[in-house]
């Protein structure tokens, strides 16, 4: 299934780049929710937030923006990642 995440992280690459913001942000929503429900570990979580945060701020959506990022936040604090 994390074979599947990654293809959905790469269809929303693609979206972003055709200016198709809204749809990279659903793609992204489920990639976050698979990873999830698959038990990923808290990095590759966090990487997924992050972009997930910066299409949302390409959409101009800050405030959930904002929540993503500190979701992010916590990922990383749970990794021990920088």
């Amino acid at each position: 299934m994390l074979a599947q995440a990654d293809v959905q992280v790469a269809l929303a690459e693609l979206r972003r780049k055709d200016n198709n913001v809204k749809s990279a942000i659903s793609a992204l929503k489920a990639v976050v929710e698979l990873l999830t429900e698959q038990g990923a570990d808290a990095g590759r979580c966090a990487g997924v937030y992050l972009e997930l945060a910066e299409a949302q701020l390409e959409d101009h959506d800050w405030s959930a923006a904002e929540l993503t990022l500190q979701k992010a936040s916590s990922h990383l604090e749970e990794s021990g990642l920088p």
